[in-house]
């Protein structure tokens, strides 16, 4: 390693000159790599939080939650759902994070008929 060292060190211009060259190969390679905002997912689920005010009661959350149970209950593209007050769900898929649990929280898992 020492000698690779102080050989590079003797020959600067040509270091820098691969090492640019080296970090212009990776941006134009970088390029190639296919980016996506999210990733493709065959799951036909939908996670909603629901965060009211930090001050509100367990109560209060639960109405709001009535109401949009309702809504989704009549959507008929749903197949089921579950609906999580004061705590997130449960962890039923790696990439979920957990929340806290919070009064002013609910969290639902809705399960459409098809990805259409």
């Amino acid at each position: 390693f020492k000698r690779a060292l102080l050989a590079a060190m003797r020959a600067k211009w040509i270091t820098i000159l691969v090492t640019a060259g080296l970090f212009a190969a990776a941006l134009a390679g970088a390029r190639l790599i296919p980016q996506q905002f999210f990733p493709s997912s065959d799951r036909p689920e939908l996670l909603v939080d629901l965060k009211l005010q930090d001050n509100a009661s367990i109560l209060a959350t639960n109405e709001v939650v009535q109401q949009f149970d309702e809504i989704v209950a009549a959507d008929p593209d749903v197949e089921h759902f579950s609906t999580y007050v004061g705590q997130g769900a449960i962890r039923f898929y790696l990439p979920l994070d957990v929340a806290l649990p919070n009064p002013f929280f609910a969290q639902s898992v809705i399960v459409t008929k098809g990805l259409k």
